[in-house]
């Protein structure tokens, strides 16, 4: 070998070398910078802020004592709160989801429903958590729910001590815009909807010898109203306007072949104390009451969730249409306007 290739050979091999050097120096002063602790070489870690976190779920007031207590719709008890004056201090008169008349009170029974989570549903943050004090910065709406002197001022206000729109509607609960958010308006992120709100029954208040404001008799007492054997509040069915004509047909197809036609002869229902499937008309004398609400609250717990009737072992119980999805709640509610057209 010459002397001549030889040298091109450790020319190439150095500048190879000279070059990987180079690349290794190039690499580390870019990662490390010219430290050997390498702070530049720590991985980058990207923050975002953090967002503002509402009120952390507590139990619902609906788990406290209960004991003595009148079981109603939010809703009711808040149209009942508003149409009474929506006072402070005074006491208001409701009636519960069986018919008996109740009296309540704002610190007690309706401040709770814009300062306690899970009441409107499962996993519901409390109202106030957006509508806070904080006026014109995080408060949703410039309204302030946390106490009676925000929730009364309205919304949309510009300061603390400004007065803004009335969401009471002057005591019209159906013209307020507390009515319109919950129930009838278009639907807003965040807030319960008809079908939450339907739903949503309550503990609150307590019993009363009193007639309730909206002028129902009052529940005889030592009467029992009849009630299911499953459990379970009223569904969004009675919130809804139902069609008795459809409901008829509903009822053709799915009641008759237990109630009889029209609801007039119940079928023989061996192992049950009764002996047959009750006939719904007549119905039920403590199921049937003047307040049309109250009525169809009766009806509805049967529809939503079945019952199994008392006795030893009954051939025949009643399904669960609601819970069971078969019927839709505004099936089930002409099925309920059906019903009560049979008990003038």
């Amino acid at each position: 070998m010459t002397d001549d290739v030889r040298k091109v050979i450790y020319t190439t091999v150095l500048v190879f070398v000279v070059g990987v050097l180079i690349w290794i120096s190039f690499i580390f002063i870019n990662a490390c910078g010219f430290s050997f602790t390498c702070n530049q070489g720590k991985p980058l870690v990207e923050r975002t802020p953090i967002p503002t976190v509402g009120h952390a779920p507590i139990p619902a007031f609906v788990n406290q004592d209960t004991s003595g207590k009148c079981q109603v719709r939010a809703v009711d008890l808040l149209e009942a709160w508003v149409t009474a004056g929506a006072s402070d201090t005074k006491t208001f008169t409701f009636n519960d989801v069986n018919g008996n008349a109740c009296e309540g009170n704002f610190s007690q029974d309706v401040h709770p429903l814009f300062a306690e989570a899970n009441i409107w549903y499962s996993g519901a943050a409390s109202c106030d958590s957006c509508h806070s004090p904080d006026l014109g910065k995080t408060s949703a709406a410039n309204l302030d729910l946390t106490t009676y002197a925000g929730i009364t001022a309205g919304s949309q206000r510009q300061a603390a001590d400004a007065k803004g729109n009335d969401i009471l509607g002057g005591g019209d609960w159906q013209n307020s815009k507390l009515y319109e958010t919950l129930v009838s308006g278009p639907e807003i992120t965040g807030h319960p909807q008809a079908s939450a709100v339907g739903s949503a029954v309550i503990f609150a208040g307590k019993s009363t010898s009193e007639a309730s404001a909206a002028g129902t008799p009052e529940a005889t007492p030592g009467v029992e109203i009849a009630r299911p054997s499953n459990p379970g509040g009223p569904g969004a069915a009675v919130t809804m306007t139902g069609d008795a004509q459809s409901g008829a047909q509903i009822f053709a197809t799915n009641c008759a072949p237990c109630h009889g036609s029209q609801g007039a002869a119940g079928v023989p229902n061996p192992g049950s104390d009764d002996g047959s499937v009750p006939v719904l008309n007549p119905i039920d004398p403590t199921l049937k009451d003047p307040n049309y609400q109250t009525f169809a609250t009766n009806v509805d717990l049967f529809i939503q969730h079945g019952s199994t009737p008392a006795g030893p072992d009954p051939v025949i119980k009643m399904p669960a249409w609601g819970d069971s999805g078969t019927l839709n709640q505004q099936q089930i509610a002409d099925l309920i306007a059906y019903v009560i057209s049979l008990n003038p």
